[in-house]
């Protein structure tokens, strides 16, 4: 089994990616004839350039003979047509709260504040966990992203257009910001769901058991 994961490409840049180079070195490492079948698990495929992409389209349409791909991904929609097209896709939910907390025990995480930290940006994406766990510039870099998104999410209308603007975001930055202001709606929307079903469970035990109906449905909806 064979691991290939994004990394960052330069000194300067922000966002992990695969590149046309890491795609070149896997045609080497796959090609020529194999008596046992081998594995290469590519992680988080969403993270590679509309150049990798293409590049790797050959080897899935002529994959070397005993070699299978296991793609990983967190977002389908960052890849080509092409490539979906091409590979058979399964959903895998994101693991619990408490697989997560075991997990970063498993990292050696123990600080309680970066335990924090990382539960917060990456709760139930075992990979994402990992990574900010074992890299620390990426690490810092994402905390950097979670406080501009806060920042945004969080303040006046004026206040959000002010940090746009006052900012030079290039086009992966400002994807990678919005992906931290997505996680963070969503969060924020399943907790607010939670807590209305919750109340709605409530409800529905109080009425059964011959509470005031209109009570009951009032504090339901509030």
């Amino acid at each position: 089994i064979t691991r290939l994961v994004p990394k960052l490409q330069t000194k300067t840049s922000t966002i992990p990616r695969i590149s046309v180079d890491d795609i070149r070195e896997l045609f080497s490492f796959t090609k020529g004839r194999r008596e046992k079948a081998g594995v290469v698990i590519i992680e988080s495929v969403d993270s590679m350039t509309p150049q990798a992409q293409n590049a790797f389209l050959k080897l899935l349409e002529e994959p070397p003979v005993n070699v299978h791909f296991v793609l990983t991904a967190h977002a389908l929609d960052q890849l080509l047509p092409t490539v979906r097209s091409r590979v058979a896709m399964s959903r895998i939910l994101p693991i619990g709260s408490k697989e997560s907390q075991v997990y970063l025990d498993e990292l050696g995480v123990r600080d309680a504040t970066k335990r924090a930290q990382l539960l917060f940006m990456a709760e139930g994406l075992p990979l994402e966990l990992q990574r900010l766990a074992t890299d620390e510039r990426y690490f810092t870099e994402q905390v950097q992203y979670v406080q501009a998104a806060k920042l945004l999410l969080g303040g006046s209308a004026y206040q959000a257009v002010s940090g746009v603007l006052s900012n030079k975001y290039a086009r992966d930055e400002a994807l990678e910001l919005l992906r931290h202001m997505v996680r963070m709606l969503t969060r924020s929307i399943s907790q607010q769901a939670a807590q209305r079903l919750d109340g709605i469970i409530r409800a529905e035990a109080s009425i059964r058991k011959g509470g005031s109906v209109k009570l009951h449905l009032v504090a339901a909806v509030l």
